[in-house]
């Protein structure tokens, strides 16, 4: 039970990060912070499915400091090249399960 409730608080603290694509104004951006978020949200995607391998993402962070952007827009980016990464990993491992390989399926951020 208290996993359930620890998994929900999380989705609802990426949903409240991801939540502010309407803003006006740039702030600064915490970039391993959306980028945690953007993962989060799509757990769901990189686990194993019917026919394919799960992914793994690999998080090899720099120091960063935060950054002054609109927020919302860079999430929308980390989460467009995070989908479209699923999305090729996937079509390869259709095209060709028996020449896939356990590297095939990593994503580094």
């Amino acid at each position: 039970m208290q996993l359930g409730a620890d998994r929900i608080r999380q989705v609802v603290l990426s949903l409240r990060t991801f939540s502010q694509v309407d803003q006006s104004q740039k702030k600064a951006f915490d970039i391993q912070e959306g980028i945690d978020s953007t993962l989060l949200l799509l757990q769901n995607r990189l686990q194993a499915k019917a026919g394919r391998p799960g992914i793994k993402a690999i998080k090899e962070y720099g120091d960063f400091p935060p950054i002054e952007c609109y927020a919302g827009q860079v999430n929308q980016v980390f989460i467009n090249l995070l989908h479209n990464s699923i999305d090729a990993l996937e079509q390869k491992y259709r095209k060709n399960p028996d020449k896939t390989t356990l590297y095939d399926s990593i994503i580094r951020v």
